[in-house]
């Protein structure tokens, strides 16, 4: 868990800690409870690289095949 504090940080992990921080912190002064559930689960996902902000929201497009190959198909009656 340590490494994933110290590795793979990118802006979109700055973004969701750092929003999810004021978001949480702000609420616990002003009492919204929802909103510091809401802005403690931005923090999480920000600082332990989970969810969207290890980029697992999108799929990850794999290179295309050059290595095509013809096949003939034969009718079998």
């Amino acid at each position: 868990m340590i490494e994933r504090l110290k590795t793979g940080w990118n802006i979109q992990r700055f973004l969701f800690s750092g929003i999810g921080a004021f978001v949480f912190f702000d609420s616990i002064q002003s009492q919204e409870w929802l909103g510091v559930l809401l802005g403690g689960y931005f923090l999480y996902m920000g600082l332990f690289a989970k969810g969207c902000a290890s980029n697992a929201c999108y799929p990850i497009r794999q290179k295309e095949t050059t290595n095509a190959v013809d096949v003939e198909w034969e009718e079998v009656k």
